[in-house]
């Protein structure tokens, strides 16, 4: 949880809660980006081998973003556990 950063737990969860906070809005804005592609998801095979590699990169990641936001999210829960669970327990 704590990806191996020193200084103790509550160090390790607030430096991977900021990071994994930043990845998921890398993945939105990244993903608005693509989005935005005329040919996203259009893999064209031919000559230009590097716009293949490119439509095939593409494809791969819109297919992959549900896990990859999903990963960027549990993080960023386990994170704030500590505030959101504390209301919700029966005394």
């Amino acid at each position: 949880m704590t990806a191996g950063i020193p200084g103790g737990f509550s160090v390790g969860m607030g430096v991977m809660g900021v990071v994994s906070l930043l990845y998921g809005l890398t993945l939105v804005s990244g993903d608005r980006v693509v989005a935005e592609s005329k040919d996203l998801f259009a893999l064209r095979v031919g000559k230009n081998l590097k716009r293949m590699w490119l439509d095939a990169h593409n494809v791969i990641g819109i297919l992959s973003l549900p896990f990859h936001v999903v990963m960027a999210l549990s993080v960023v829960a386990f994170r704030l556990n500590d505030y959101i669970i504390p209301p919700y327990r029966i005394a």
